[in-house]
């Protein structure tokens, strides 16, 4: 049993087409909640210093990308969070790991995962160096997010590509919080 696998349906539903500004996890494609679900885990794990964070995070690493690179994309993640935790510009916001919510700046996670994926170091970079973290975290920040997303690709998690040249905090009709 896993953490997606016990999410309220409703909450986990996909629509037909994926909104350019997604505010609740029933609007991502499974592979984004899971870089959302692992975010968070890490960000409560470092900031509760709880173990047990760890565990569940190695879980469902080992699900969702198989055993033989479940360490090397969980050091990915951890990179991408701890550089953001490191160098941010300011205080980062995030759900619980159970929140059906999407924040801006848990999206901006996403979209950084997505544009290194992709290969769009201009995206990523420009994401990040404006969102989330100061200009000395941004190479870092960006080889991080481009790491991640090659591990989650080559274990066909694919992250699509939503409101393309249009990187920046959610509208403020679509926030929730």
């Amino acid at each position: 049993m896993s953490y997606f696998e016990d999410f309220p349906e409703t909450v986990l539903q996909v629509p037909a087409r994926a909104a350019a500004w997604p505010t609740t996890l029933g609007e991502l494609e499974a592979a984004e909640r899971f870089v959302v679900w692992m975010f968070r885990r890490w960000v409560v794990a470092a900031k509760n210093h709880d173990a047990r964070q760890l565990d569940i995070l190695a879980h469902e690493f080992r699900r969702q990308i198989g055993a033989a690179v479940s360490r090397e994309g969980m050091m990915a993640a951890f990179e991408l969070v701890n550089t953001i935790r490191n160098h941010a510009r300011r205080m980062i916001e995030y759900h619980q790991p159970c929140c059906g919510c999407l924040g801006s700046d848990e999206a901006c996670v996403l979209t950084l995962v997505a544009a290194g994926q992709s290969g769009d170091e201009a995206l990523t970079a420009g994401a990040t160096a404006r969102w989330l973290v100061r200009d000395e975290g941004r190479d870092i920040l960006v080889a991080n997010a481009t790491r991640l997303g090659v591990i989650l690709a080559d274990a066909a998690l694919y992250l699509p590509q939503r409101g393309a040249g249009a990187v920046g905090p959610v509208p403020e009709a679509a926030r929730l919080h």
